[in-house]
């Protein structure tokens, strides 16, 4: 029989309010970045001729076309394109590390503030490795900041891509800075020669 987890306390149900702000958040801006790629491929509005294939393109894939396809564009929309692109892969970066593998809440020794403590088990590149990160509530915080600064971008790159606001705009449009991606440490789980 598996054991009854004791009550959520008043702090870790904060943590978890602010976990699914930043799920919805990203969700938004995936979207959006979604959008951005449709908007790209057939200006002023995206046409439903390729809303079927966009529509089942994951994000990586999203980013990748956004790239390809800035290409086609004069500067400095395609520089704009291009830094939605990496904007986008960095917070997906963060995303990952905020979402996948939140199993249980930690502490500091003779800290209040919980974190989530995470665990990962890879198998690529033939090796059986693993990653216990931690995740805070100050982590959650700038990853809702940061997906509130690409909403923003992408918004604005996107209505001046529409011709809803004149391309001059793109000239004045600055570039929000793009974090480092999140780049996890994995240890063997099973020793070479074992």
């Amino acid at each position: 029989m598996i054991p009854n987890p004791r009550d959520i306390t008043p702090e870790e149900r904060s943590f978890c309010e602010m976990l699914g702000i930043a799920v919805m958040r990203w969700n938004y801006v995936e979207a959006l970045f979604k959008t951005l790629v449709f908007g790209a491929v057939n200006p002023p509005r995206p046409g439903y001729r390729v809303d079927t294939l966009i529509a089942h393109l994951g994000s990586a894939e999203l980013s990748d076309s956004l790239k390809a396809i800035a290409d086609n564009y004069d500067e400095p929309m395609r520089s704009h394109m291009k830094h939605c692109s990496r904007m986008f892969d960095s917070e997906r970066s963060h995303r990952n590390h905020l979402v996948h593998g939140c199993q249980l809440f930690g502490y500091e020794e003779g800290g209040d503030e919980p974190h989530a403590l995470t665990e990962i088990v890879s198998a690529k590149g033939g090796q059986l490795r693993i990653t216990q990160p931690k995740v805070s509530n100050d982590d959650l915080e700038s990853f809702v900041s940061k997906t509130e600064e690409a909403r923003k971008y992408f918004t604005a790159v996107l209505l001046i891509l529409w011709g809803g606001k004149s391309a001059d705009g793109l000239r004045e449009l600055e570039k929000p800075p793009v974090r480092k991606p999140i780049e996890r440490s994995y240890s063997p789980l099973i020793p070479a020669g074992a």
